[in-house]
């Protein structure tokens, strides 16, 4: 049997819960989850719960008398959220004026060899490249944090939306498992960016 990838059968797991299930069949877990996406829940009709194909960020929709709420899981302990290519990332930062030295912060970051584009004899290792580029990446999280307009841009760019508008956007993460998690809505997050 093929290894699978830890996330994706935790998503596997929580669609085959809701998937064609009706309100009366869902555990407690379930139940809180689908409460903070539908309102007025009864037994009329079943919940669809499927998978979203391609490279997108929902990972799954669930629909529900007629209404289709598109669903990011996170269930991992990985930091990693969203990856892109560096220059389409970096055009992305340009739009909001991005300073230049901000820019090659992040690529030498990126390639962590000295370069700014990976042509270093050595790749240092996480703990050097911080080390060496310490006062370099103040600066730059100084610049992006107080651009708030970014800051939101990013997170809606890295957790709903991805790099393109032609594809699902994702408008609730759910963090967790089939057994216990949090779900949290784009306008809860963005909100919240707002307001801090």
């Amino acid at each position: 049997m093929p290894n699978i990838n830890i996330g994706i059968q935790k998503e596997n797991d929580v669609i085959e819960l809701l998937n064609n299930k009706y309100i009366k069949d869902l555990d407690n877990n379930a139940r809180f989850f689908i409460e903070r996406l539908f309102d007025k829940l009864d037994d009329s009709e079943s919940i669809i719960c499927e998978r979203v194909e391609g490279f997108v960020k929902p990972d799954f929709f669930i629909k529900y008398k007629k209404k289709t709420k598109y669903i990011s899981m996170k269930s991992g302990k990985s930091s990693v959220v969203h990856q892109e290519d560096i220059k389409k990332f970096l055009n992305f930062l340009r739009e909001y004026n991005v300073s230049k030295r901000t820019l090659q912060t992040i690529l030498y970051f990126q390639f962590g060899d000295g370069t700014m584009d990976g042509t270093g004899k050595r790749r240092w290792s996480y703990e050097e490249t911080v080390f060496i580029l310490k006062e370099r990446i103040k600066e730059a999280n100084d610049e992006l944090n107080n651009n708030k307009d970014l800051v939101i841009a990013i997170t809606e760019r890295a957790l709903f939306q991805g790099t393109s508008v032609d594809y699902p956007k994702a408008t609730y993460i759910y963090h967790g498992d089939k057994d216990y998690g949090i779900v949290v809505s784009e306008k809860q997050i963005i909100k919240h960016l707002y307001n801090k």
